[in-house]
């Protein structure tokens, strides 16, 4: 429904895979596509639902056979070879998208005949990369990498109207926006786990298996039994059979917020109520405006030198009333 409603208000939603089973992914995506067939976004554009898939994942071939089965045009792929499915998936004309998490990756993706590349900072939830770059630090450097040549769209630590705008003077063409819309009545989360985001703070995300596989989450028993056991100096092998399969599941849709994988970005404390889809783009719309009102309005850019004996510059700000 989520996915569906994104849609139908004129952006992508998307079906991820990560972690279902191939027919259950085949269901929702036959689900989305009947929910809006023949709808139309706000400009009278088609509504758009397109696919997540985790390329790292036990079923992530059956999933891109799935997709292509049931007629999906925008495929996002990521944490993979982004060549092992592009160059398949462009033979059919498939839209691609692949995830980055440095600037050399977005090189690697363009080699691999992307259509685009989506710039993920490590405020992300979720699986990460194992380098760290924050969005303000990557996107710029993506941007300047692949930029002139295919469209960039950021990701990581962007939940309201104010990070929109940065990410687009940071370079990016469009965002990629996953945890503000977890929190909403469309979604198909646990109240749980929609309750836990609202409860959060801004330190209450942690960084989870940086050495092997980097993932975002609410911190719980779940997360702090995975730190004790790193620093017993358990090895990856031991780690993976204690998260074992559908702790994510049972964290976000079965709602056990104790024992589950809680992932979500960092800008979670930032989240304080659960709106609708709709509601949600409304206001980040509005916010949005009234971000780049701001930079216009309140800020002043000649550069002044603060000495003459220094090349030091300082802006030069002007409030309005």
């Amino acid at each position: 429904r989520r996915r569906c409603a994104t849609a139908r208000a004129g952006c992508l939603g998307l079906v991820g895979g990560g972690g279902m089973m191939p027919t259950v992914f085949a269901e929702h995506i036959r689900e989305a596509r009947a929910l809006t067939r023949d709808e139309v976004g706000p400009r009278g554009e088609p509504a758009v639902v397109g696919v997540s898939i985790p390329l790292f994942g036990k079923y992530a071939e059956e999933q891109v056979r799935i997709a292509l089965r049931e007629g999906i045009q925008t495929f996002v792929t990521s944490q993979g070879d982004p060549s092992r499915w592009t160059p398949f998936l462009k033979k059919y004309n498939r839209t691609v998208l692949h995830i980055c998490t440095t600037p050399e990756e977005a090189l690697k993706c363009e080699k691999a005949g992307v259509d685009a590349v989506i710039a993920e900072g490590t405020e992300s939830g979720g699986h990460n990369g194992r380098h760290e770059l924050t969005t303000m630090s990557l996107v710029p450097e993506v941007v300047e990498a692949v930029g002139s040549r295919m469209p960039v769209v950021a990701s990581g630590g962007i939940v309201d109207g104010r990070s929109i705008a940065a990410a687009l003077a940071l370079g990016a063409d469009g965002v990629h926006i996953d945890t503000r819309f977890a929190a909403t009545h469309e979604s198909s989360a646990h109240p749980n786990y929609k309750d836990a985001i609202l409860r959060a703070h801004s330190t209450d995300t942690v960084m989870m298996l940086r050495s092997s596989t980097p993932v975002r989450a609410l911190k719980n028993q779940f997360s702090h039994q995975i730190e004790h056991m790193i620093e017993s100096g358990a090895h990856f092998p031991e780690l993976r059979k204690f998260a074992g399969e559908g702790r994510t599941r049972l964290g976000i849709y079965l709602g056990d917020v104790v024992r589950g994988e809680l992932d979500c970005g960092q800008d979670v404390a930032l989240i304080n109520e659960i709106l609708s889809v709709e509601e949600v783009l409304r206001k980040l719309l509005q916010e949005y405006k009234a971000a780049t009102r701001r930079i216009t309005d309140d800020l002043e850019f000649p550069m002044v030198a603060e000495d003459e004996s220094t090349p030091e510059y300082a802006l030069q700000y002007s409030a309005q009333d």
